[in-house]
């Protein structure tokens, strides 16, 4: 199993940082006092959660505990919250269908080109504690050892959550955009007229592991798109205020799929963008 646990605050990280204190120092420093936190039924019936007593004031959430002395020299880890809640793996690819052309090959370096992934490998968990998660860094173990860390965001009870754990090693995925047509004096608007090109974008992305995954895709580009495959979503953004409805505005494409262990999709999508004449 995995277990997600959320160290610190980033500002008590920080202040750890600033006076040379590592996270290996922070839990195993001489003299540390632990006190047994409370343990409460879960609001959703499910596993017991054990957590210091809280109210909600507002919006925010008051965790408080008995007095804490200290001796002079003493410091102490005092739990807040401990419970059980379900994840699911999901990977996750955002593409930029903008940037295919952002770089020219340098002839005069080597022909080693280095593969740059974007999919990422991530868990998603459900808040079934009945209290809210603060924003902090995350340390995800598997069977006792570290598989990534990465910032939790807040998560109120009921809502779920992503954590990146890291670039993915198996599932990869490569994008292509190609012009295929393009026709002068398409569209007026305004006295002004305007060239429409057609894009035809191809992403390859290919599961070289050895079970299937939960796959979601987002590719955004300027322009309009028109034509997804494999039941993909489009979302029009629209434009700023003020700003050109054709050449200023943006759209993406989503996609939910599931990749067998060793399998290879191409999906297409196609989307049109404009210049003035």
């Amino acid at each position: 199993c995995i277990r997600d646990r959320v160290q610190a605050a980033p500002q008590l990280m920080g202040q750890l940082a600033a006076q040379g204190f590592s996270n290996a120092q922070f839990h195993s420093r001489a003299g540390e006092r632990h006190r047994p936190a409370r343990v409460s039924s879960d609001a959703s019936g499910g596993a017991a959660v054990r957590a210091m007593k809280g109210e909600e004031v507002q919006d925010l959430f008051y965790y408080s505990t008995r007095r804490l002395s200290l001796r002079k020299g003493e410091r102490a880890v005092v739990e807040v919250m401990r419970t059980t809640v379900g994840f699911k793996h999901v990977y996750t690819w955002e593409v930029d269908l903008d940037k295919r052309n952002a770089s020219t090959p340098d002839t005069q370096s080597s022909p080693l080109k280095v593969a740059v992934n974007q999919v990422w490998h991530q868990i998603e968990l459900q808040n079934q504690s009945g209290r809210p998660w603060t924003t902090g860094p995350a340390l995800i173990l598997q069977d006792g050892r570290p598989v990534g860390q990465d910032l939790m965001t807040f998560t109120p009870p009921g809502q779920s959550v992503r954590v990146p754990m890291t670039v993915a090693v198996s599932v990869r995925g490569t994008a292509k955009t190609v012009e295929i047509d393009r026709q002068h004096g398409a569209k007026k608007l305004r006295h002004r007229t305007y060239t429409r090109m057609t894009n035809r974008s191809t992403l390859r992305i290919v599961n070289s592991g050895k079970t299937a995954v939960r796959l979601l895709i987002q590719a955004r580009a300027r322009g309009q798109f028109f034509q997804a495959s494999h039941k993909g979503k489009i979302e029009q953004q629209g434009h700023a205020p003020g700003a050109d409805p054709l050449t200023d505005c943006a759209s993406r494409a989503r996609w939910e799929l599931k990749l067998r262990a060793g399998e290879t999709k191409k999906i297409t999508s196609q989307h049109h963008t404009w210049s003035r004449e």
